[in-house]
């Protein structure tokens, strides 16, 4: 549950755009201009010296913010399913309170919510990897596994990894997200 806390943290942190939580900074994106990749991302350096982080595809305007804030502020669910979700989303600020987040509160938004949260407010290409890896946490956190299932779950995963690396910045690929290849073996 804690590896799901850390890779939710850093997902939703790079989504909605959280300082000191998300992992997408000026130096993240200088790192790719030094290595020489994904081009669409270099910072880019205003007539003032300034430089100006470019709109990524992960990153959300301030309505589809709203709409992610205001389904989790909106829902309603049964007594013992998680915490009161509607106290960990700030509405105002348009962020959540990752400081009261416990571990199964992480763990029921990233295996249950976050897939339906997120539908309709990110670009497919970077919402279906999203989706898949809450559906790879969903798979293995049930009483009983199908062991026959194992290796598609793990194909899977490395899929959605490597589909999550062609659209999100190296930073979230942190040792956590490395952590969960090695799970189902």
């Amino acid at each position: 549950m804690h590896l799901t806390k850390n890779v939710y943290e850093s997902a939703l942190g790079i989504l909605m755009a959280h300082k000191g939580k998300g992992k997408d900074s000026l130096e993240t994106r200088q790192g790719l201009q030094e290595m020489n990749v994904r081009r669409e991302l270099h910072a880019i350096v205003q007539a003032d010296g300034k430089k100006k982080l470019p709109v990524a595809s992960w990153t959300l305007q301030k309505d589809e913010k709203e709409k992610i804030c205001s389904f989790f502020d909106e829902l309603k669910v049964p007594t013992g399913y998680s915490s009161n979700i509607k106290r960990l989303v700030n509405t105002k600020e348009l962020k959540f309170n990752m400081s009261c987040m416990k571990a199964h509160d992480c763990h029921v938004i990233m295996t249950q919510l976050l897939p339906v949260a997120i539908r309709g407010v990110l670009p497919v290409k970077a919402q279906d990897p999203i989706i898949k890896l809450c559906s790879f946490f969903n798979s293995i956190s049930h009483k009983v596994i199908d062991l026959e299932m194992l290796d598609k779950l793990q194909q899977d995963l490395v899929h959605a990894i490597n589909r999550l690396e062609m659209h999100f910045p190296p930073t979230l690929f942190d040792i956590s997200v490395h952590l969960l290849v090695h799970l189902v073996s």
